[in-house]
């Protein structure tokens, strides 16, 4: 059952939505929650609330029509047979959900109304955190659309953006960007262990260079803080 909490002020922007039913992982130990679900999350968990996943909406109409269903009724078949004890394979189920939404896709450059997308270069996944942005458009042309509104799903929990997702967009990025000091961080870590081991691989000179453990601690911490300021609603500016 969803979980609603109304704050102050307009409550289509500040309604929050959460299940927390999709903290439970899937049966491989996989975050239940992931790019391959989190658009399914959004229309599970808000479905029919007023500012919201539409009913009506065309991804629903998409769904539902005889061609979608005819295509993907092994897909659901065999989707359903992996959570069966001893049946579980992640790869198939990533591949299963990427042919569902394939097909889905391809359905809804035909409509013309108002439709709801992940936006894949604002998907931030850091560990245990999650981060991902919904847009609802209304489409135009099999090629055109036009921004309604935007949504956040941090950790979960579900809001609606004041301004579309150019808060979203900048507060993401900035995150984002952390997350590539500590990969970074931690690439250059491993060549100086692989350099003081004696193994291949790390530049010469690297095997004592101080510094590099407390740049990746550094890069991690600020990570850290910039998800739990994304985390936090802001007022818009």
């Amino acid at each position: 059952m969803a979980e609603i909490r109304c704050a102050r002020g307009d409550p289509t922007l500040e309604v929050e939505h959460f299940d927390p039913n999709w903290r439970l992982p899937l049966p491989g130990g996989e975050p239940r929650l992931s790019a391959l679900t989190a658009l399914a999350y959004f229309g599970e968990t808000t479905f029919g609330s007023p500012g919201f996943y539409e009913p009506d909406c065309d991804n629903e109409l998409a769904a539902r029509s005889p061609g979608v269903q005819r295509e993907l009724a092994q897909t659901n078949e065999r989707e359903a047979a992996l959570f069966e004890p001893g049946r579980w394979s992640f790869a198939e189920y990533a591949a299963l959900r990427e042919h569902r939404a394939a097909a889905i896709a391809v359905a809804l450059r035909e409509l013309r109304g108002h439709q709801f997308e992940l936006v894949p270069a604002l998907t931030l996944e850091a560990g245990e955190h999650r981060a991902y942005v919904i847009q609802k458009v209304r489409r135009t042309s099999r090629i055109a659309t036009q921004s309604v509104a935007a949504y956040t799903v941090i950790d979960g929990v579900i809001r609606r953006s004041p301004d579309l997702y150019a808060l979203v967009e900048s507060r993401l990025a900035k995150a984002a960007y952390h997350l590539g000091r500590v990969v970074a961080a931690a690439d250059e870590l491993d060549l100086r262990r692989r350099a003081r081991a004696g193994l291949g691989g790390a530049p010469a000179g690297l095997a004592h260079a101080p510094g590099t453990e407390l740049a990746c601690e550094d890069a991690r911490d600020e990570l850290r803080l910039d998800i739990r300021t994304l985390a936090q609603p802001q007022e818009a500016g």
